[in-house]
């Protein structure tokens, strides 16, 4: 075996059960490594993508900039904003999603929805919530 002088305990196991016919634990071979200040290359992962395409901006739906960042001038339940955030929670590194619509000359939250996954459904709950609302304001 060529391994160009890169040994690490998992692979000296294998050469040593091969070649020597040798049974040895990799928690042997690694506490003898430590022992002797010998440790192999650790080389980093490496992330295989694919090449990203061109898009074709011919299908793409652009909407014109209506407000124009002129805030003030709109009035209730006439423009509503939206974001999506991700919160951390667990010990696990888990995430959850949470969309939220606010309106823009109120400055009031008028749907929210939190949802572990991002899809389709988050969204449909948050614009739900948001038209419940405006149909409670509006009475």
């Amino acid at each position: 075996m060529a391994y160009n002088g890169i040994y690490g305990a998992p692979r000296i196991k294998i050469v040593l059960e091969i070649e020597d016919n040798l049974k040895c634990s990799e928690h042997k071979i690694w506490r003898l490594m430590k022992l002797l200040h010998l440790s192999s290359f650790v080389r980093k992962k490496r992330i295989h993508r694919k090449p990203k395409e061109d898009k074709d901006t011919s299908k793409t739906i652009l909407f014109p900039n209506i407000p124009k960042r002129k805030w003030r001038e709109f009035n209730k339940n006439e423009l509503w904003v939206t974001d999506v955030s991700l919160i951390p929670y667990g010990i696990k590194n888990r995430w959850a999603y949470l969309s939220v619509i606010k309106d823009v000359a109120t400055g009031m939250i008028v749907g929210s929805s939190i949802q572990q996954h991002p899809g389709v459904k988050l969204f449909r709950d948050t614009l739900k919530e948001a038209n419940e609302f405006r149909d409670k304001s509006e009475n």
